[in-house]
């Protein structure tokens, strides 16, 4: 099997039959034996589920800019910054 995951038609096949090619590749990874044991708990299929997981990941990673990072920094900051005030009221200086 190739990198685009086509195999050959084989000679035995009819040629009217339908072949549905998908676009995938095969990667083989290696994981901690409890933490297939926790993917098996949750699902039925463990390669639709890392593909998924992978999927949420790349696309939380790729929408999360420097500039939302700050935006979330701020958008506690003036709450953060009372607290920080009302601790310095009650620290003693000796």
């Amino acid at each position: 099997m190739g990198v685009s995951g086509r195999r050959s038609q084989s000679a035995s096949l009819p040629p009217d039959a339908f072949l549905a090619y998908f676009d995938r590749m095969s990667a083989h990874i290696t994981i901690p034996d409890d933490l297939a044991e926790q993917i098996d708990h949750v699902a039925t299929d463990r390669t639709a589920f890392v593909a998924e997981a992978v999927r949420r990941l790349l696309r939380d990673t790729s929408t999360s800019t420097f500039e939302d990072e700050v935006a979330r920094i701020n958008q506690f900051a003036d709450e953060l910054n009372r607290e920080a005030e009302d601790v310095l009221e009650y620290q003693v200086i000796s």
